[in-house]
């Protein structure tokens, strides 16, 4: 998207859920800090875990525009029908196989899978006897027994607060043994070794497995279908305020989690979430779950067919949002039209008058205010489509000529290695722009100083815009004063370890495009993240990796915000580093 439409997202208001369509168990509005519960050696027990999990949701009617996956180009026609295709056939399709492992329940609530036991309730373990790293900050970083295999070995949890949200770790400790599961530990890696120095004496598990961690992409859920649309877990120690039990599968307990995203409650967000054995969490939804239409594939009710696309809602440069956005007006649905494999889509017949249509436009017209749509043009354009799940509920997908985009915002790419060196770099997104031209990735000859030569021309960085994968949480960060923006974002640039010329660089991209509200909010993501945005592919591998990116609101009032802990590494050797910005993000 391009830069002058970039806006920050604005906040949802969180009310209770109203009219959900399925019942739910018990509310659980919990957040559940390392457990200190002391057990007997002898006994072995089970941990789960009812973490709570909280996800910044889009504002009313807030939608983005989406893409394939990253790493694979945009979508064809036939490429989306396929898609539409498979989706609607899971309505239908056999209930997803047993899990291959076996679960037994213990009275106390804790499970045996095999040669594993999870605990319901984590031991929480001291930092210092157990030293993962060669620098640890008990401040940021917990140890937790989450189980224990039946040779008395403990399985034990290391998660660690990190530049905008936090990465986890299994080990197994016996004696003075430390094994970092590499399997259950994909934070901890980055091109097939660990991103951060291990401890001496610290060695590496390649060979152990846990399957009752590997979730399948279907799953059967109270007697219906569910799928998973994202790659990655949710961390462990965000909250989820306004879940509720929902059900239970062999991959652990499964939560409810919604939120009323309108004023007056006729739209909302619904989603549901698998709390794993350790103690993370991983989303899925309804089948069928759509997530686009490409233009030329639906017929509608008078013989035309759709001029644009339609994409589900959701944040930032990457697959971000982890919930369906719902309607309530199911008294005011009418059939609209069917796609090219005869699934049903609908529309909500008075449009105007409800309060999400009169929402998209509103926030439509205040983000793109030099060319606003009228009401007309906005109602011809057939702005949202609704399709329908096996619970009943009403999903909405939105003309893409209606939301607002979001990309990742000039993302920019220093490279110093000690020697003058020919390196390549490869990023997994969909590069939009990029200078100089990508091509599939970039080759240069790269100098300590930075200098960058390709195709007989000169360069400081590597540049490029796009959209990347999995979307990260927002789960704390920093809310300024206008005034304080700038001095802000050069002091936490210079904690995140970049020099005085990156920083001058981002300010000088940045402040003009950040809101010009009393307040601002600033969220910081960091390597871990951004490794799971954009996954870089550098040859030769860099020794220090710094990568850092701006997620931003602009904000009539200060908000009460967890405090963002942000760290530099030293950079030692080869160093790369990357900063980058949410583009074109609504206000």
């Amino acid at each position: 998207m391009e830069d002058e439409n970039n806006k920050p997202p604005e906040n949802a208001a969180e009310t209770p859920p109203v009219n959900t369509t399925e019942p739910v168990q018990q509310s659980a509005n919990i957040t559940v800090p390392p457990v200190d519960t002391p057990r007997k050696k002898h006994r072995p027990r089970r941990t789960v875990v009812v973490v709570s999990v909280a996800i910044l949701l889009v504002a009313a009617g807030a939608s983005w525009f989406a893409l394939q996956r990253a790493n694979k180009p945009a979508p064809s026609q036939q490429d989306t029908a396929k898609l539409i295709e498979q989706a609607k056939k899971a309505n239908t399709q056999a209930a997803p196989k047993a899990a291959s492992f076996a679960v037994q329940k213990l009275a106390n609530g804790d499970s045996v899978v095999g040669k594993e036991t999870w605990f319901k309730t984590p031991i929480k373990l001291s930092l210092s006897d157990y030293s993962i790293l060669k620098t640890q900050d008990p401040d940021w970083m917990y140890v937790q027994q989450v189980g224990s295999m039946s040779d008395g070995t403990k399985i034990v949890l290391f998660s660690e607060a990190q530049d905008g949200g936090e990465v986890g770790a299994l080990l197994l400790a016996s004696g003075t043994s430390l094994k970092l599961v590499e399997s259950a530990s994909p934070d901890f890696f980055y091109q097939g070794k660990p991103v951060d120095d291990l401890a001496p004496g610290v060695t590496i598990d390649s060979q152990t497995t846990f399957p009752e961690l590997n979730l399948p992409q279907t799953l059967q859920i109270n007697g219906k279908n569910f799928t998973n649309t994202k790659s990655d877990k949710l961390g462990i120690h965000i909250t989820l305020p306004n879940a509720a039990k929902y059900g239970d599968t062999d991959y652990g307990p499964v939560y409810k989690d919604v939120h009323i995203t309108s004023d007056h409650g006729t739209y909302q967000t619904v989603g549901y979430y698998v709390q794993t054995y350790d103690f993370h969490w991983v989303f899925y939804q309804p089948e069928p779950h759509l997530t686009s239409i490409n233009k030329d594939t639906i017929t509608f009710s008078d013989g035309t067919k759709n001029d644009d696309a339609y994409t589900e809602t959701f944040r930032g440069c990457g697959l971000g949002a982890y919930e369906d956005f719902l309607t309530d007006n199911t008294t005011n649905v009418t059939a609209a039209g069917t796609v090219a494999t005869g699934q049903q889509l609908y529309a909500l017949a008075d449009l105007a008058n409800t309060e999400l249509g009169s929402d998209t436009l509103k926030n439509h017209n205040e983000q793109f205010s030099d060319s606003p749509l009228t009401q007309d043009a906005y109602l011809k354009l057939r702005p949202i489509l609704l399709y329908k799940n096996t619970l009943g509920s009403y999903t909405a997908l939105f003309n893409e000529k209606v939301i607002s985009g979001g990309g990742c915002g000039k993302p920019v790419i220093y490279l110093y290695p000690t020697k003058t060196t020919n390196v390549s770099v490869k990023i997994d997104a969909t590069i939009k722009k990029s200078v100089p031209a990508y091509n599939g990735g970039w080759n240069v000859v790269a100098q300590p100083n930075g200098l960058l030569t390709t195709g007989g021309k000169a360069y400081d960085s590597l540049y490029w815009e796009g959209f990347g994968l999995t979307y990260p949480t927002v789960q704390d960060g920093f809310v300024v004063r206008q005034q304080d923006v700038a001095a802000t974002i050069d002091s936490n640039l210079q904690q995140l370890g970049l020099n005085a010329k990156e920083r001058a660089d981002f300010a000088a991209y940045w402040l003009p495009r950040l809101p010009h509200t009393p307040y601002v909010r600033l969220t910081w993501f960091g390597t871990a993240q951004m490794n799971r945005l954009a996954p870089l592919h550098i040859s030769p591998r860099p020794d220090t990796l710094i990568r850092v990116f701006l997620d931003y609101e602009g904000l009539s009032s200060p908000v009460t915000l967890p405090t963002e802990h942000l760290t530099a590494l030293p950079r030692n050797g080869f160093t790369v580093v990357e900063w980058g910005g949410l583009q074109n993000a609504l206000q």
